[in-house]
C-alpha cells in the first residue's frame, strides 16, 4: 500500500479552508481539531465538520481528523465525532499509552487507521508498544513539542536518535514510515530541502505541512 507522502494541517475551525485544502497538492488533508482550535472554538469546530461531511464529497482515506489527546476534557466528544462521521483515519496527538490508541480504535470504522504522533519523552520511550499497537499506519514525529518537554537546545544533533529510533520500531513493527515534523520557516526553500534531507536520512517516508507552498 501506497502511503502518502504529504500531510496538510487545515485548522478545524476554518471550513471556508477545507476545499481549498482538498485542492491543493497535499496527499492527505489533516483537518485539526487540537492546536490549531482555541478551547472556545473546540465544538463549533465539530459542528463544522459535521456539516461538511454530511454536504460535501467524500475525499475517503485522504481525509485525516486531528484529535485531542486523552487526558483533555474534548478527548471523548472528538471520539464521537469520528464515530458519527466515519472518519477513518486519525492523527492521535501526545500518544503514550497502547490503551489510549485502543480507545481511539474502537470510535473508526472498519477500515480505520491511527497516525499517533509521537511528541513527548514517555512516548518517545513506547514507540515499540505503539508501534505494534492495532490499526497504527504509521508513525507522526512531533518535533517542536518533544524539544520542549526534553529541554533541546534547537540543534538538530538532539533529533537524530528519536528519529532514528521511530524509524527502527516503524520497520520492524512493519508499518510505514514515519512522518517528519513541520518547517516552520514557510518562505525558506533551503531550510525545507534541509530538513528532508535530515529526515530521509533518519529514515522518514513523508512530511508534515502547515501551508499549501
Amino acid at each position: 500500500m501506497k502511503l502518502p507522502v504529504s500531510y496538510l494541517f487545515v485548522p478545524g475551525d476554518r471550513p471556508d479552508r477545507f476545499a481549498k485544502a482538498f485542492a491543493s497538492a497535499a496527499e492527505a488533508v489533516i483537518i485539526d481539531l487540537e492546536d490549531a482550535v482555541s478551547p472556545a472554538g473546540k465544538e463549533e469546530a465539530r459542528q463544522h465538520i459535521r456539516a461538511w461531511r454530511t454536504t460535501g464529497p467524500d475525499p475517503g482515506t485522504r481525509l485525516l481528523l486531528r484529535i485531542n489527546d486523552a487526558t483533555t476534557p474534548w478527548f471523548d466528544d472528538d471520539l464521537s465525532l469520528v464515530r458519527e462521521c466515519s472518519i477513518a483515519g486519525v492523527v492521535f496527538p501526545k500518544a503514550e499509552r497502547v490503551t489510549d490508541i485502543a480507545r481511539v480504535r474502537d470510535a473508526l470504522p472498519g477500515n480505520g487507521f491511527i497516525i499517533p504522533i509521537v511528541e513527548t519523552a514517555q512516548g518517545m520511550l513506547g514507540v515499540d508498544a505503539l508501534a505494534a499497537a492495532q490499526s497504527v499506519q504509521r508513525f507522526a514525529f512531533g518535533t517542536l513539542d518533544y524539544a520542549v518537554d526534553v529541554g533541546l537546545s534547537g540543534d538538530e544533533r538532539g533529533l537524530v536518535y528519536p528519529s532514528c529510533r521511530m524509524a527502527l520500531s516503524s520497520k520492524v513493527a512493519g508499518i510505514g514510515a514515519p512522518i517528519a515534523g513541520v518547517t516552520t520557516e514557510l518562505a525558506n526553500d533551503a531550510r525545507l530541502e534541509a530538513d528532508l534531507a535530515f529526515a530521509r536520512a533518519c529514515g522518514f517516508g513523508a512530511k508534515l505541512c502547515i501551508h499549501p507552498r
